[in-house]
This record gives structure tokens, C-alpha cells and sequence, in this order.
């Protein structure tokens, strides 16, 4: 079966939830954050720091470009890369599944550090609120919406990624 894309904004859960959907699956995961990082040999911030924003998103790109036709993976996205045309057309013709992770605002915010350091584009909770309103157009793009309140768990989210896709559960 082709990939299964996670999307969302950062503080989503898409690593988390990537990591259980792809063990239920038997199926591989990647984080493309982490495969970045490896690839470059520098952490996210270090790689914004020194190559900038869009130094970033061209070793996004190809990271992107090297999983995308990867079949029976699990990959958790950045929380920016679907917001890329070029990289909504990566996946889906590559023939993968793209899936948000809708969280609410509020969930977000009490999940993430009010000057979480680890997160480039997290500036301030102004700055992040104004960048999530502006993505979430982008995302809602994706094949798949799981909206996720502030009671879901990992496994609850999960379970409703497969009952949103059939085959998935005939391939468990």
C-alpha cells in the first residue's frame, strides 16, 4: 500500500501517533524532521539558524522526494511542508494518503512551551497562533481530517485514522 502522510501543525501529536499507526500496521516510520536532521548532521534550529527558512525546506524537499514513494511507511511531516504545493504533489502523486491532525488551538498552546526553542517557527504564542491560522487552510487540504479534542489519546487517534480507511484494517 502507498504511505500514509501525517500532517498537521506542530504540537499535533504526528510522531507520536506515526509511531503507533505504523506499529499496529507492521509497517515502517519516518520522521522526516529526524531524517533531515541525520542527513544533515545538525538539529532542526541549527539547520533554520545557519540555512535559514527556506535552506530548510529544500532539504525538506528531498527528503520528502525520497520517501514519497515509499510503500507501507508511516511519515510524520513537518508542520510546514504541506503547505508547499509542490509538496502536496510530491504526495499525492507518489499515490499517498495524507491525513491531518486537527487540534484545536487551545490544545496546542497547553501542549507546547510558551518559548519552546526546539521549535523554529514557534516564535512566540502570538506568532504561532497567527501561523497556525494561516496554515490550517493548507491543511485541510489533505485526503483525511482526524479532529482531535482535548480528551483523545494517541491510540484513540489511531483507531480513527483506520476507520477512515477501510483497506487499512484488511492489511492489519
Amino acid at each position: 500500500m502507498p504511505s500514509i502522510f501525517l500532517i498537521g501543525f506542530m504540537g499535533s501529536g504526528k510522531t507520536t501517533v506515526g509511531r503507533l499507526l505504523a506499529e499496529r500496521l507492521g509497517w515502517s516510520f519516518v520522521d522526516l524532521d529526524r531524517r533531515i536532521a541525520d542527513t544533515d548532521g545538525r538539529t532542526i534550529p541549527e539547520i533554520f539558524s545557519e540555512r535559514s527558512e527556506a535552506g530548510f525546506r529544500a532539504a525538506e524537499r528531498q527528503a520528502l522526494s525520497e520517501t514519497a514513494g515509499a510503500t507501507n511507511t508511516v511519515v510524520a511531516t513537518g508542520g510546514g511542508l504541506f503547505c508547499d504545493p509542490k509538496n502536496r504533489s510530491l504526495i499525492s502523486g507518489a499515490g499517498g494518503w495524507s491525513v491531518f491532525l486537527d487540534v484545536p488551538w487551545t490544545v496546542l498552546e497547553a501542549r507546547l512551551e510558551p518559548e519552546d526553542l526546539n521549535r523554529p517557527m514557534w516564535g512566540s504564542p502570538s506568532s504561532a497562533r497567527a501561523l497556525f491560522e494561516q496554515r490550517h487552510a493548507d491543511y485541510r487540504l489533505a485526503d483525511a481530517v482526524v479532529t482531535i479534542g482535548a480528551g483523545l489519546n494517541p491510540s484513540d487517534v489511531v483507531e480513527a485514522i483506520l476507520l477512515l480507511c477501510p483497506e487499512l484494517v484488511c492489511a492489519i
